[in-house]
């Protein structure tokens, strides 16, 4: 038994051996200058990756990823990057001269059986990669992102400017739900904001610093930092609660009818209304189209203390009276300089005497069935009774029979 393990120990270790020299080595080592050991360099140095492998002939390949996508390093156009060697030499080196941020990131060198790879951490501003948001309308929630071409991340700062001040929003207590920033370093440190409004004032630029606090050769607190924006097309919904979410209007017929707009954001674009037709297309409305339509504002709603702040407006899209012609998709559409938003709300037209429908329905089921039900008893009772009336001569002719009888014995 301990031959067996020790023969068995001996072919793991010689298959493991074959496994590596099959495989090789892929390997990179780095030059600096100025030299350095840090693990976050400043911009204008210069730096060379030189990638080895011992599988003669095998063919080098770089890739560099900023930690959210992965690119080969020929696809990048900079003069700073310059790239020799990989062909079947076991040897590939990459120079990169005049260092900034967007040369940054993760290099990976492959021989298409291992790889080994280096992070290029250069603290400039070109290392953030902001990650702008533009919403269709208002988000209770958004987050913003700035990417990192650094390994390990550095913890952000979230700034936002009001009026000449900057205000650190990581300061803001927790109880605050306005805006919170993460501390986790894999989702990179982002900004969540709280939409409380049917139309922000958080929306505009934010800025997000590297918290170089501890980074050896950054103690003069230089700032580095970039700008997010974020941005959002008008806020259009139907009705004036602002819950309201519905898709769907119902009309009776020849009575009037008012589809009420809120638009919050657009400044003072117009406000426009339009039909879409049968096949498709849009038809615009306007005052005087016809004169069964007209086109006005809520002005008591609009002087609502919150309506106000939210900077909202109203655009009331009326009809004289409902016909049948009228239903369809009908279309409350404007603009901002982010983009164009709209909502779309299909009009059915009921008859008047629609809600009368089903109650008739059920008196005549009532009608019918008290109809069976008399039918039936009716026939049920006249049969019976023309039962009884042939019970009683039945039972004479019985009587009849035996007094028959009876005297025919008496006279023998």
């Amino acid at each position: 038994m301990p031959r067996l393990n020790s023969c068995l120990l001996l072919a793991v270790s010689l298959l493991a051996f074959l496994v590596a020299v099959c495989q090789g080595t892929v390997k990179i080592t780095v030059t600096k200058d100025p030299v350095s050991g840090e693990t976050y360099l400043r911009p204008g140095g210069n730096i060379k990756l030189i990638c080895t492998t011992d599988q003669q002939g095998k063919l080098l390949r770089w890739e560099v990823s900023d930690g959210n996508s992965t690119k080969s390093v020929t696809a990048i156009d900079s003069k700073d990057l310059k790239l020799s060697g990989g062909s079947n030499e076991g040897r590939s080196e990459i120079d990169l001269s005049n260092l900034s941020g967007d040369l940054g990131g993760t290099y990976i060198c492959s021989d298409g059986i291992s790889q080994d790879s280096y992070n290029v951490n250069v603290l400039d501003s070109k290392t953030l990669i902001p990650v702008h948001v533009l919403e269709n309308g208002t988000s209770s929630t958004v987050v913003l992102h700035c990417r990192q071409r650094l390994q390990p991340k550095l913890p952000l700062i979230w700034l936002r400017n009001v009026g000449d001040k900057d205000y650190i929003l990581n300061h803001i207590p927790a109880e605050d739900k306005n805006y919170s920033v993460s501390t986790d370093e894999a989702s990179g440190y982002p900004l969540t904001i709280k939409n409380t409004r049917r139309y922000p004032s958080k929306n505009g630029a934010y800025t997000c610093r590297l918290n170089t606090t501890g980074v050896a050769g950054f103690e003069d607190g230089e700032n580095i930092q970039t700008e997010v924006t974020y941005h959002t097309t008008p806020d259009v919904r139907f009705g004036t609660e602002a819950a309201s979410a519905s898709r769907s209007k119902s009309a009776t017929k020849d009575e009037p009818l008012t589809l009420v707009c809120v638009v919050s954001g657009a400044g003072q674009n117009p406000i426009q209304w339009s039909r879409i037709s049968e096949n498709g297309t849009k038809i615009l409305l306007q005052n005087g189209t016809d004169e069964r339509h007209y086109i006005t504002r809520n002005e008591e709603f609009e002087n609502r203390n919150e309506s106000r702040e939210n900077l909202e407006r109203t655009s009331v899209l009326g009809f004289n009276t409902v016909l049948d012609e009228d239903k369809g998709t009908y279309v409350c559409e404007t603009r901002n300089e982010y983009g164009v938003a709209s909502q779309v709300v299909e009009l059915k037209v009921k008859d008047k005497l629609a809600a009368l429908w089903p109650f008739l329905g059920i008196v005549a089921e009532v009608v019918i069935l008290c109809a069976i039900i008399f039918i039936y008893e009716r026939r049920r009772n006249k049969s019976m009774v023309d039962e009884e009336e042939e019970e009683p001569m039945k039972g004479g002719d019985i009587v009849v029979r035996e007094t028959r009888e009876t005297t025919t014995r008496s006279r023998k």
